[in-house]
Order: structure tokens, then C-alpha cells, then sequence
């Protein structure tokens, strides 16, 4: 019969399984920040579909279908493009998209918007902020944004969308002239 005679792992094996797990840590560090950086690029990309499509709708169908609807709650950024939505339950009513999530209102998302002499206002939404885009239907302009707990006309003119997560961000640009576009 065979006698083993087992001494455990040596020091070079040790540091062997130390380094190979050490790699691979860093490789978990770095898949996490494209994983970041993607969310981002994803979620600008959605709400700038989703503008692109409130703006076709409105040139096709007539500016009070042309809306781009947007809800922030609970961290989570909904789109719904269609006629003007008064409340946060009403959009819900209806068949709406998650644009983003995992948002946080204090650093995740911002909203610009501007008034008719070009003065700007910045917006980090409360949990329940609803927003509404409007597009003219003869020429596609963006009439401007109106949210729920301001009441009265649209603010016309541009309007910036900001997402950021971590070191990443993005920015959703509807301009007042039409123009749709994303910096990332």
C-alpha cells in the first residue's frame, strides 16, 4: 500500500492563487465601470429615441400627440410619447418605457430648461416629477417643458437632459429648432 505524504501548499503555490485572484479583481473592477459607462450611454440613447419619436409623431399625427412624456420616481427615469399627461397615474395608464434606472435624484439626473429670454433653470426632480416636451406640428420646433409642480405655459426653448453615473455622463440636447442630439 501507498503511503502520501501531504504538507499542504508551499509559499509559491500561495502566491500563485494570491496573484490569479488578484487579476481577476481587477478585471471585476474594470467590467463594472463599462457596465456604468454603458447604463449611461444606454439611457441617453432611449430618451433620445424617444424625443426623436415624440418629434416625427407631432410633424405626422399634430402637436397634441407629439408629447414626450417623461416621469422620474423612485430612482427610475418613464417615457411616453402621446398626448399631454397630467398626472403621474395617468402615465401609468398608459404603456410606458423605463428610460433609466438606478438614478439618483441628487446626482444622477438633471434637467436645463430655458425661458424665452434665454435664462436658465437646472431641475434635480423629486420622486414623482412629472415633465412634459412638446413639439409644433408645421415645423417640429420644441415648443419647450412644462413640469408638474410648476404650473402655467411651457418653457420655450432648449431643454438638456444630464444622466450621470459615477464619472460618466451624458447629455440629451432638445433644441428648440428641432434638433435632437446626445454628448456622451
Amino acid at each position: 500500500m501507498k503511503k502520501y505524504n501531504n504538507k499542504g501548499i508551499t509559499y509559491v503555490e500561495l502566491i500563485i492563487v494570491i496573484s490569479i485572484m488578484s487579476i481577476m479583481a481587477g478585471f471585476v473592477t474594470i467590467s463594472m465601470g463599462t457596465v456604468y459607462r454603458n447604463n449611461v450611454g444606454r439611457a441617453s440613447d432611449s430618451l433620445e429615441s424617444a424625443a426623436k419619436e415624440a418629434r416625427n409623431t407631432s410633424l405626422a399625427k399634430g402637436t397634441e400627440n407629439g408629447c414626450l412624456n417623461l416621469l422620474y420616481e423612485n430612482g427610475k427615469l418613464f417615457a411616453y410619447v402621446g398626448q399631454e399627461v397630467k398626472s403621474a397615474n395617468e402615465l401609468k395608464s398608459n404603456n410606458y418605457n423605463v428610460v433609466a434606472q438606478g438614478l439618483d435624484s441628487n446626482g444622477g439626473l438633471h434637467v436645463k430648461y430655458y425661458d424665452a429670454d434665454g435664462n436658465n433653470y437646472s431641475d434635480s426632480p423629486l420622486s414623482g416629477t412629472l415633465y412634459c416636451i412638446k413639439f409644433k406640428q408645421s415645423t417640429g420646433e420644441c415648443l419647450g417643458l412644462q413640469h408638474s409642480y410648476i404650473d402655467g405655459d411651457y418653457f420655450p426653448g432648449n431643454v438638456e437632459i444630464t444622466f450621470e453615473k459615477f464619472d460618466r455622463e451624458a447629455v440629451v440636447h432638445i433644441e428648440k429648432y428641432g434638433k435632437i442630439y446626445t454628448d456622451k
